[in-house]
């Protein structure tokens, strides 16, 4: 029992030396809408750096052709890989918005996509790791044979549309040639689902 008090007694000590740097020594970084950092100096002159993120989503539009899938990813250019990339559509979710919304924005920005958000088919939720850790809402859309169609190429010139067959996807996401899990998981989703007959067709 004497043990167990001390360990209390140290677990509450090293909470309020942690607390102390946190509430006396945080330095703004910057921010903006969607993103705050700040660095903090903790009592024994360790220097960490935190970041606060708002939620995210991420969107897969995907249209049958015949007994065949294709889906709508982006191709855009990474510095980092010196190469390109191919993401699932998506950003942070505005103060105001509810995941929908912020669904419906992107899809109009990043691909000229005009939708309801009654359309949308929620996938659930994940955690998405890059700089930092982002709670991730995970949606799904059925394009009409129309839409997919129709599909631009966008004005920004590191950004273009991408329709290609799910199959084809689903290879790329298990050669990790694709953006990150945000979205090889719904591409995994989605594959699993039509694997197992669960996808219903349009009306």
């Amino acid at each position: 029992m004497k043990n167990k008090r001390q360990s209390n007694s140290l677990l509450i000590t090293l909470i309020k030396w942690i607390g102390k740097g946190f509430k006396t020594l945080r330095v703004p970084l910057f921010a903006s809408d969607f993103m705050t950092a700040m660095a903090w100096k903790a009592p024994n002159g360790d220097i960490y750096t935190m970041v606060k993120t708002a939620p995210a989503v991420v969107v897969l539009p995907f249209v049958k052709k015949g007994n065949n899938y294709e889906v709508l990813l982006i191709e855009q250019v990474c510095s980092e890989k010196m190469g390109v990339i191919l993401k699932t559509i998506g950003g942070y979710i505005g103060e105001t918005e509810t995941p929908e919304r912020a669904v419906v924005r992107n899809l109009e920005n990043k691909a000229d996509l005009k939708i309801e958000q009654d359309r949308l088919i929620s996938d659930g939720r994940m955690i998405g790791y890059t700089v930092v850790e982002t709670p991730i809402s995970i949606f799904r859309l059925e394009l009409t044979l129309k839409e997919a169609s129709q599909l631009t190429q966008l004005s920004d010139p590191g950004i273009s549309i991408c329709l290609m067959p799910l199959e084809d996807a689903v290879s790329l996401a298990k050669a990790d040639e694709v953006g990150d899990d945000s979205t090889a998981i719904p591409l995994y989703k989605l594959y699993c689902d039509v694997v197992q007959g669960l996808i219903k067709n349009r009306e």
